[in-house]
């Protein structure tokens, strides 16, 4: 999919192409962590996606550019309520190359 924005949902048909293939899970790579990709996981997940991260599938112009962005797809996006508990909104999970690599082998 060529896209012309930082997410790849909003100037795509992306959507549209996984749901005919009734894809439900995405997992994503890619270049600058802190933007495109982040752009792209925060699109997926509302659009009812459930997103997985490779982490060292991505990268960014500086390391802690790439970090923050990990902690906020993986962290807890609101602060404790009730009885002091996160309320469970996270955007995606986090993984390694190796994990996806195995876990797709698998299925196969």
């Amino acid at each position: 999919v060529d896209k012309w924005t930082f997410g790849a949902f909003a100037s795509t048909d992306l959507e549209a192409q996984l749901r005919s293939r009734g894809v439900r899970k995405i997992i994503l790579g890619g270049i600058l962590t802190n933007v495109c990709v982040f752009a792209t996981a925060v699109q997926a997940v509302d659009r009812f996606f459930r997103v997985c991260l490779v982490e060292d599938a991505t990268g960014a112009f500086k390391p802690d550019w790439h970090d923050k962005a990990v902690d906020l797809l993986s962290g807890p996006q609101c602060a404790p309520g009730h009885a002091g508990k996160a309320v469970g909104l996270y955007f995606g999970e986090i993984s390694n190359l190796q994990n996806v690599e195995a876990a797709l082998a698998k299925l196969q």
